[in-house]
């Protein structure tokens, strides 16, 4: 590879690491009044090998949430480390995840999006019941407008005792896998 190349590259990755960072740290309001700059730039060192190497982001991502347990940012961080559990066919572990986001932050800027990952994956297993209670609990206010209308389809449905069978629930997470990349960035 030209040196130019290498350079030139370099300076692609820099501006989209600084990017990613900035996003970041700007996820929510509290985030900048709140969080140190310390996990801040711990956070956003964690996500600056995405989407180019999810598994070190993982890892990084795991030490930030071993390393700041308090931090304003540790339910962004499981919320990534969710994404990127489901990206890679593992809903077990993405569901860990959202529930802890939701055991431990329940009130925090991730909830909504927990709540609908995990109806998401209740769906998916047909398990509707388990989806609308999490739904019914939601702050839709919260939620971007592809998720928003998914969960009103979704509430506003009556459950049938066949539907596992008679529908594809993926219909419902169709949203969220569009938005799956992007989430993990």
């Amino acid at each position: 590879m030209k040196y130019t190349t290498r350079v030139r590259r370099g300076a692609v990755v820099g501006l989209v690491l600084f990017v990613v960072a900035v996003h970041a740290a700007c996820q929510s309001p509290r985030v900048s009044d709140q969080a140190s700059e310390r996990e801040r730039l711990a956070y956003g060192e964690a996500l600056a090998s995405l989407p180019e190497d999810p598994k070190t982001a993982e890892q990084r991502l795991q030490a930030f949430v071993s390393a700041y347990p308090e931090s304003l940012l540790v339910d962004n961080a499981a919320g990534k480390l969710a994404a990127l559990a489901i990206a890679d066919q593992r809903t077990a572990e993405a569901e860990r995840w959202l529930e802890f986001v939701l055991a431990e932050h329940g009130r925090g800027d991730q909830a909504p999006d927990a709540r609908f990952g995990l109806a998401a994956i209740a769906l998916e297993r047909g398990d509707e019941s388990r989806a609308r209670t999490l739904l019914s609990r939601a702050d839709f206010d919260a939620m971007d407008t592809t998720r928003r209308n998914a969960s009103y389809r979704l509430l506003a449905e009556k459950p049938s005792p066949s539907s596992s069978t008679e529908r594809n629930p993926r219909g419902y997470v169709a949203a969220c896998e569009a938005l799956q990349e992007d989430d993990i960035i």
